[in-house]
């Protein structure tokens, strides 16, 4: 089952339109009613992972439990926002670690960020240095670029989806910054490229699975340093 995320956003608007105009012409709190329950988006977001993927959990119950504890802080004045999502994330990602396959990371980012993003997002450049960002949304970027440098990747409770493999270096090595955050990046590079990968995931996954030597086991010419600051979110490099 598949919901189309644009009837969602639409949607969301509309609403949030007709409160603002009851709210001039009525007395009607809707300002009120809003700064109360605004993270409830968070819930829709994850519910909405969670019905179009179904075999993920474990990024939709994340959202699921930002928007909770949000909502929990604002109605309870006794209630702090740490204080409880925290002990939610560590039950989550306990249900994640019962759950998942253990042949991929525990946030698999194509089942949970936004891999579903329609065609017209997907665009092509020839940019030797490149900046790429999501932020709930997703973002679908070819580089054919003959003087590839690198550049930047960021992902916000989004998804990027970075093909790199009709580019070309400037030169022997490149450098990307990428940026994961409660969102996931995928990046395919050509396989005589040598990909490094510094940086540590918390609570996320980072996967390497190029391959260690090109194609009839000669050395890589070229490399790809990734700097990776990932949270909450994944990262994924392939050929």
């Amino acid at each position: 089952m598949q919901i189309n995320s644009r009837l969602i956003i639409g949607a969301l608007l509309i609403i949030l339109g007709v409160g603002f105009l009851i709210d001039r012409i009525a007395p009607f709190e809707f300002g009120e009613i809003l700064r109360t329950w605004w993270a409830l988006a968070f819930v829709v977001i994850g519910a909405l992972q969670i019905i179009n993927r179904p075999e993920k959990l474990t990024g939709g119950l994340i959202m699921i439990a930002l928007g909770s504890a949000l909502v929990a802080d604002n109605l309870f004045p006794d209630i702090h926002f740490w204080g409880i999502f925290m002990p939610l994330l560590l039950i989550i990602f306990g249900i994640g670690f019962l759950l998942r396959d253990k042949s991929k990371p525990m946030i698999d980012i194509n089942a949970t960020f936004y891999k579903h993003t329609s065609s017209d997002s997907h665009t092509v450049s020839t940019d030797e240095v490149i900046s790429v960002s999501a932020l709930f949304s997703g973002s679908e970027q070819t580089i054919s670029s003959k003087k590839f440098r690198g550049g930047k990747v960021s992902a916000l409770f989004g998804g990027v989806e970075l093909d790199l493999r009709h580019a070309e270096m400037a030169s022997s090595e490149a450098s990307l910054d990428v940026e994961a955050s409660f969102g996931g990046v995928e990046i395919k590079v050509p396989q005589h490229w040598h990909v490094i990968v510094q940086g540590s995931p918390v609570f996320g996954g980072i996967s390497n699975e190029t391959l260690q030597r090109a194609i009839g086991g000669e050395q890589h010419e070229q490399t790809l340093t990734i700097r990776a600051n990932v949270v909450f979110g994944g990262l994924e490099i392939t050929n």
